[in-house]
């Protein structure tokens, strides 16, 4: 019985360090957050035009581009060793209406919050007065 707790433990402990070296940087943020931009133009303008992909990434290009350069702008990192939070506010501290936040863990990025979820939540709804 005390081998099988001492083993649950280093498993434990071998996740935990697998983890921490996978966290990922911030550099493998902003190339996952120009790919996710890029995605999410390309999206809305096929959306908006009911075009096709290539039309739709030919116009999406240029802006996604651009955008993705000064990302490192309006992107910061809480590393809490073993996961990374990463928040992308583009509006600015005063506001949240223009703000994702993302998961990094074990080399990969979930999605946590974003302005589409904000609207279906109601944080953005003005109170009555």
């Amino acid at each position: 019985m005390r081998s099988f707790g001492g083993l649950v433990l280093l498993l434990v402990g071998v996740g935990l360090v697998l983890l921490a070296i996978l966290n990922p940087r911030m550099d493998d943020f902003e190339e996952f957050a120009a790919k996710h931009l890029r995605a999410q133009a390309v999206d809305r303008l096929e959306d908006r035009l009911g075009t096709e992909s290539a039309l739709g990434q030919v116009l999406a290009g240029p802006g996604v581009d651009l955008a993705s350069q000064y990302l490192d702008r309006f992107a910061t990192r809480k590393n809490y060793v073993v996961a990374s939070v990463y928040t992308v506010d583009l509006d600015g501290p005063k506001s949240d209406e223009l703000e994702w936040r993302f998961l990094g863990a074990a080399d990969r990025f979930f999605p946590l919050e974003g302005p589409q979820q904000k609207k279906k939540n109601g944080s953005n709804a003005n109170p009555r007065p």
